[in-house]
């Protein structure tokens, strides 16, 4: 198991204190289950569940997260609900507004 992952935060610069969270996970293989929580500061922002695509094996989401005050720890965290595996990783943005 050799999945792999990308994480993007950027404050959103259209006044409505929100950030732009882009990520995705490849594991090579298509029509896999994933299970997915992100977390902002500690609390859950959005969670869902992605099957990666027929030729890449991957999936993205795409979600807007409240901009807090100071800085967001953006958490994403993500399990094969087939193979057991994760993929864990995070991003710090100073998201002031």
């Amino acid at each position: 198991m050799d999945s792999s992952w990308e994480l993007k935060a950027n404050a959103n610069r259209g006044g409505s204190h929100k950030i732009d969270v882009d990520f995705r996970v490849r594991s090579g293989e298509s029509g896999q289950l994933w299970d997915w929580t992100l977390t902002d500061n500690g609390t859950t922002a959005s969670k869902g569940s992605s099957t990666t695509e027929h030729g890449n094996g991957e999936f993205r989401e795409r979600v807007q997260v409240k901009n807090q005050r100071g800085f967001d720890k953006i958490v994403l965290d993500a399990i094969n609900t087939v193979t057991g595996e994760t993929c864990h990783g995070h991003v710090l943005l100073n998201g002031s507004h």
